[in-house]
């Protein structure tokens, strides 16, 4: 019987798939079993330029993560990166390892709508090259 983990992950998946399949990235399962946080699953879905990343630890939506071949950096840090902060539907509680929303949004809808509004356009318009030297640029924040 699947964990909670999993159920939840694939209820998220197949909600984001249609929107992330039709901009052209392609799905890639993951894997699932426990760690020190209990419980987890993860997926990604690729395209040419990035690797986007989702978590769920137990029955709690973890993050999602964007990697590229130079480094990867989490939601929050690139919604800051490109001063879209007021825009962002979704949130971490870096103190709890999970996600929420402000609105009692569904955390499904949250996820959409950044990605529609911000993050997926943002991919698309911009070369690999700037999206890593942004990326790189946020990362070094947190190590000084």
């Amino acid at each position: 019987m699947p964990s909670e983990s999993v159920k939840n992950l694939d209820s998220l998946i197949e909600y984001l798939k249609p929107f992330l399949i039709s901009r052209g990235f392609k799905y890639e399962p993951g894997q699932q079993g426990y760690s020190s946080g209990g419980q987890f699953a993860n997926a990604f879905f690729r395209n040419e330029k990035i690797k986007i990343g989702l978590i769920f630890r137990q029955n709690e939506f973890g993050s999602v993560n964007y990697e590229t071949d130079a480094t990867n950096i989490s939601h929050d840090m690139l919604l800051r990166a490109l001063n879209k902060e007021s825009k962002k539907n979704l949130f971490y509680d870096n103190d709890r390892f999970k996600s929420y929303t402000l609105n009692d949004e569904e955390l499904h809808t949250a996820i959409l709508m950044d990605w529609q509004e911000v993050v997926i356009p943002y991919i698309e318009s911009t070369s690999i090259q700037d999206i890593n030297s942004m990326m790189l640029k946020e990362k070094e924040k947190i190590w000084k």
